[in-house]
């Protein structure tokens, strides 16, 4: 076909020039091209923002409960301390429309209001599968007041990628960006 706008199947056949005579057939699926994707870059608890790397950052959208809160102290481990200056913090969630595919889930934390291992210790999941356990962003970075980022990967087959933050032991969870 001049163009693939739906999965398909096509029978090819090769006749040699040398002897017609001989030939073979095969089965060959076509998938449509896949769509273009933009990444999803969300400032926690902050206003649009553009990145050293030009990355446009929405403000903070797609979010179910929580409150925000930020600090003008400057953050260490990055190029970019305006990201993890602000945060969304409380139990909340964040949900997005996305097509079906592998996707890399990227958490930012910086921690601005705790300053010793312990203060803060919470749970993440995304799409019902627990990403981070009695999760503290002090013991993780090495020091409050310093940024982290928590990648992680994952399929989505039901075209939503739901990323749930729950109390642990200690205080409220929260994220960044």
């Amino acid at each position: 076909p001049a163009s693939v706008n739906t999965t398909q199947a096509v029978s090819v056949t090769a006749t040699s020039q040398a002897d017609t005579t001989k030939s073979a057939t095969a089965t060959v699926n076509l998938l449509p091209p896949a769509g273009s994707f933009a990444p999803i870059f969300v400032h926690s608890g902050g206003a649009a923002y553009t990145d050293s790397l030009g990355n446009s950052w929405s403000a903070d959208t797609s979010f179910i409960g929580g409150s925000i809160s930020s600090t003008t102290n400057n953050i260490a481990n990055t190029p970019d301390p305006k990201l993890y200056q602000t945060e969304r913090y409380g139990d909340f969630s964040y949900q997005f429309t996305v097509p079906n595919g592998s996707y890399s889930v990227l958490l930012k934390f910086a921690e601005i209001y705790w300053s010793k291992p312990g203060q803060r210790i919470f749970n993440v999941s995304i799409n019902g599968t627990q990403v981070l356990t009695n999760f503290d962003i002090v013991a993780a970075a090495g020091a409050a007041l310093t940024a982290i980022d928590e990648p992680f990967p994952i399929t989505v087959t039901k075209g939503q990628i739901s990323i749930q933050f729950t109390s642990g032991s200690a205080d409220l969870p929260k994220v960044s960006a």
